[in-house]
């Protein structure tokens, strides 16, 4: 992922204007070039919202790793709006939350992440971190 912010505000929001206007042809280009750029595998078979919307979770983790925090939300937003059971994107808005220190936005994303299907032990642990933060 290139070091111009112009870039990233790019690529972010054709993802979130891909997903408004359903052009998944443009989405998939931009998850592209962000995967590029952070070194990820992009040889990937997509055939379901789903896949698309778990993509889009992963890449967001992708950019939380390497600081790029507003990016890596976008993206989580992105994949909620595309499916919002993908719990995957309410754990990293958790995570977001908890280091910006928005406890009451972090409360709300684990309970939609467990809802979600999140695995127990996941729920567990960041329930763990709430309450010792």
């Amino acid at each position: 992922f290139t070091k111009n912010q112009a870039d990233r505000d790019a690529a972010t929001g054709l993802i979130q204007t891909s997903v408004a206007t359903d052009d998944v042809e443009s989405l998939l280009a931009a998850l592209e070039a962000i995967m590029t750029g952070l070194g990820m595998d992009t040889d990937r078979e997509l055939a379901t919202p789903a896949e698309i919307a778990g993509l889009c979770a992963e890449v967001g983790r992708g950019l939380q790793a390497e600081g790029q925090i507003p990016y890596a939300a976008r993206l989580a937003e992105a994949a909620l709006a595309i499916d919002p059971g993908v719990f995957d994107a309410h754990l990293l808005l958790f995570d977001i939350s908890v280091a910006q220190g928005k406890r009451n936005n972090a409360i709300f994303h684990l309970e939609q992440a467990a809802r979600s299907g999140a695995p127990p032990a996941m729920v567990e642990k960041r329930l763990a971190l709430l309450e010792s933060s």
